[in-house]
């Protein structure tokens, strides 16, 4: 029996989105539980408390939404790299089904995961829908994790909707959650691209 690599694959991307989204929702409620403790703060000001001294307090909470928020992307695109590596791993085991003891190897970078789904699957993953989502995941989550600053690179693909070049990332709630909900569609049709690339491959 031919094994479904494509079934193997699309599953593996519901399944590794779906963990992102359960991870989502406990930081969802982590924000929850500090936009709480804002309207608090909000709360005792106007029943008198000196705003100067709950000054801080507030602070904070503002501090701990935006690393949330920021944990989110990065998390996000972590998904992201695991899945784009998954076929690869995949080919390298037809291609050294014979040979024991293969090293695998995993790619970080999106611009070898793009060279490499070219050269040993033959597999244009920028032609792909939801490849211009993807790419920009991986720009932002560059940024939190180099400064926390809107690079050159966000700027020209983004212009100012994180932010202007140089200043701290403004995070876009709304559009961190639109590009997660464009990850799926990617992956099944790369699924659908790599089963293709493949079959020849397979043996029943």
């Amino acid at each position: 029996m031919m094994v479904n690599q494509r079934t193997i694959l699309a599953r593996f991307a519901r399944n590794r989105v779906q963990w992102n989204r359960d991870l989502f929702r406990r930081l969802d409620d982590s924000i929850r539980d500090e936009a709480r403790r804002l309207e608090e703060c909000q709360i005792a000001i106007e029943e008198g408390d000196d705003p100067q001294e709950r000054a801080f307090e507030v602070q904070c909470i503002l501090e701990n939404c935006e690393d949330i928020a920021q944990l989110r992307c990065v998390d996000l695109y972590r998904s992201v790299e695991a899945l784009l590596n998954y076929p690869l791993q995949l080919q390298k085991q037809i291609v050294d089904s014979k040979r024991a003891g293969a090293k695998r190897r995993h790619f970080s970078r999106l611009e070898e995961i793009e060279k490499e789904l070219l050269n040993k699957c033959g597999i244009s993953i920028s032609a792909l829908v939801g490849y211009s989502a993807i790419d920009e995941i991986r720009t932002v989550n560059n940024c939190i994790k180099h400064g926390g600053r809107v690079s050159n690179v966000l700027s020209k693909k983004c212009g100012n909707k994180y932010g202007v070049e140089g200043e701290p990332i403004s995070y876009v709630e709304a559009s961190i959650e639109d590009l997660r909900n464009q990850v799926v569609p990617f992956f099944e049709q790369l699924a659908n691209e790599w089963d293709q690339a493949t079959k020849k491959q397979l043996k029943p």
